[in-house]
């Protein structure tokens, strides 16, 4: 059934209306963010546990899955091991992984470490793979975060995910500085020199967050969207750290993550006299850059020049081609409920019963034959089964190349619930391999208060009304719709009741 006609000017302003209860586009969210650091010596730096636990608790109501990759060499050859890494996807609500990659123990060039690209190499295979019967995190939107020698490791994780068909949604460079042979090297052994930089056509969004006031100095990545600093005073320049500068991106990015005043990443303290010197008006003291762009936090839109320059993605962002010959993974991409052409935002939103929406993708299936589903889930964990619908009409992804290609289809919403609260899941499988990818809008589907009257008196009338009459609220207690139903609800439609 379709809505009325006159009264769809009224539903498409009321959808843009937040409802109350205050769920945040990131609660309980659904996908991975692995963070990492760059040289180190003596074991994993304090700030990688202090930056996901910032996540899981600003953002994931404290429900965020934790597990690491620590990275070590044995006989020559690196080994990613993958522990803690029990993460148990079917109880809970919450779909996030929070992933923290220690490679401290190879992280040290002067004495004998690898070039950076060879443990993102050895990191890849935990994170396409099973273990401990868990689904592999690949199956869920990445974001890769790291800094320094590690801003340069995550491109390369970027790109050898994209090298097996996986698209990775956010890449988040912090004063990325890959090992060239103009940096101390060592003596009595070759020269280790790490890939450059580089942002490749499987990444959505990248951002990078740079200093150029003191050695090692970050470097800009062509395609990304960037903030630079010259000058960072303060975190840890209060301690007497060595690369003061260097060290304060990171402290400055989970500073966006937590607004708290002050904040101790467990090596320095970023307070408010760091935000009012570190952050522009439009920053809002780290409210509006850095996590604020993530899927996670999704408090501002994510800049054009960090955008896939694909023109189903929207952006300006540049991007190196691929190596797509061992590409095999299904994608959703991009993910939006659209009312009228228009996605109404992130988190709680209020939808009138029987609004007629459209669920749109961005795909990307190299070599096809993938499906696309879409279901209605209570929460953001797409593996605990406790879905609210399966949303009829599944979609057929052909081959798509390296190119995204947008698909949907319309959803009728007759039949919901008053008072039915669901996160819209877009799932694409070829029969192997699974990825999923939730819309950022938490839907709340209530009745309209002058349709009901309207469907009400065509109800007293003998017509049919254009209205599933379970959404509207009987009044008076005597298990019917009446002329007392109809009289009430144009009351709240004047604004005489609430």
């Amino acid at each position: 059934m379709k809505p009325f006609g006159f009264l769809f000017l009224f539903w498409t302003a009321s959808l843009a209306l937040p409802f109350f209860g205050g769920i945040g586009p990131g609660a309980c969210a659904a996908g991975v963010t692995l963070i990492t650091h760059g040289w180190n010596v003596g074991g994993a730096p304090a700030w990688l546990d202090s930056m996901a636990n910032a996540v899981s608790t600003h953002h994931l109501d404290g429900r965020g899955r934790f597990g690491k990759i620590t990275v070590t060499s044995s006989g020559g050859n690196l080994v990613a091991a993958r522990a803690p890494w029990d993460f148990d996807w079917a109880a809970g609500t919450s779909g996030e992984a929070l992933i923290v990659l220690d490679w401290s123990a190879v992280a040290d060039h002067l004495g004998g470490g690898p070039p950076a690209q060879e443990v993102a190499a050895a990191v890849v295979d935990s994170l396409v793979a099973e273990a401990n019967g868990q689904p592999p995190p690949a199956e869920l939107p990445i974001h890769l975060i790291g800094h320094s020698r590690g801003g340069g490791m995550v491109c390369e994780i970027a790109r050898l995910l994209g090298e097996r068909g996986i698209v990775v949604d956010h890449l988040t460079p912090l004063d990325p500085h890959p090992l060239t042979q103009n940096d101390l090297q060592p003596l009595l052994s070759p020269p280790v020199i790490d890939t450059p930089t580089a942002i490749y056509e499987n990444v959505i969004f990248a951002d990078v967050y740079l200093q150029t006031t003191e050695a090692p100095t970050g470097e800009e990545v062509s395609g990304a969207f960037h903030r630079t600093w010259e000058e960072m005073p303060g975190g840890y320049y209060d301690n007497g750290s060595a690369f003061a500068n260097h060290r304060n991106v990171y402290l400055m990015y989970q500073g966006t993550i937590d607004l708290d005043n002050p904040v101790d990443n467990g090596e320095a303290v970023l307070d408010a006299t760091e935000r009012a010197a570190w952050f522009s008006t439009e920053e809002a003291g780290g409210d509006q850059t850095g996590f604020a762009f993530s899927r996670i936090k999704a408090a501002r839109v994510r800049p054009e020049a960090g955008r896939h320059e694909d023109a189903a993605i929207g952006g300006s962002g540049a991007r190196l081609e691929l190596s797509w010959s061992g590409a095999v993974w299904p994608n959703i991409a991009e993910f939006e409920v659209r009312l009228d052409g228009a996605a109404p935002g992130p988190g709680d939103q209020s939808v009138p019963i029987g609004a007629a929406l459209e669920l749109w993708t961005a795909a990307l299936d190299y070599d096809g034959g993938g499906t696309i589903t879409f279901h209605g889930d209570p929460d953001r964990n797409p593996y605990n089964g406790n879905d609210l619908w399966a949303i009829g009409g599944d979609i057929s992804a052909g081959p798509t190349g390296a190119s995204f290609v947008e698909t949907g289809k319309n959803w009728d919403t007759t039949d919901a619930a008053e008072g039915t609260a669901v996160w819209i899941r877009a799932t694409i499988a070829d029969g192997v391999r699974t990825r999923f990818f939730y819309a950022p809008s938490h839907l709340l589907f209530s009745f309209d208060p002058l349709q009901a009257a309207v469907a009400v008196l065509q109800l007293l009338a003998g017509l049919s009304p254009d209205l599933n009459p379970g959404a509207i609220p009987e009044i008076n207690g005597d298990a019917r719709l009446g002329l007392e139903e109809a009289m009430y609800h144009l009351q709240e439609a004047a604004d005489l009741r609430h």
